[in-house]
């Protein structure tokens, strides 16, 4: 993570999720982190389940075994724009479906996971 004695700039931006399109919210996400990373930002937090919304449960796996797809975009865009990017995202781990916030690092790494348990 940056040091703790520079000034951390945030940005936001918004765009209209589109349930269970993940290619369009990957693109939209992309676009504003972009954006944002121009302007000198240096975090971002994408909205809960920016990649497919709250689609319907039985989509949920077909769009969690994209996740780690997603993952490495954001970890090209954080490295990219030297940006702290967190956003949900539904992971699957030992057959069941989790809302999990990722926290990308500045560097590209994966620095943090927390899924949600409600």
């Amino acid at each position: 993570m940056t040091n703790t004695h520079e000034m951390l700039m945030g940005g936001i931006f918004q765009f209209d999720v589109k349930t269970g399109d993940i290619s369009a919210n990957l693109a939209s996400a992309a676009d504003g982190i972009t954006r944002l990373g121009e302007k000198g930002a240096h975090f971002t937090v994408l909205p809960e389940l920016w990649s497919c919304g709250f689609d319907v449960p039985r989509m949920l796996k077909a769009h969690a075994g994209k996740t780690p797809q997603i993952i490495q975009t954001l970890r090209e865009l954080a490295k990219k724009h030297r940006m702290i990017i967190a956003g949900s995202l539904p992971e699957e781990s030992d057959g069941c479906i989790y809302n999990t916030m990722f926290l990308v690092d500045a560097d590209g790494s994966i620095a943090g996971t927390y899924r949600k348990i409600h």
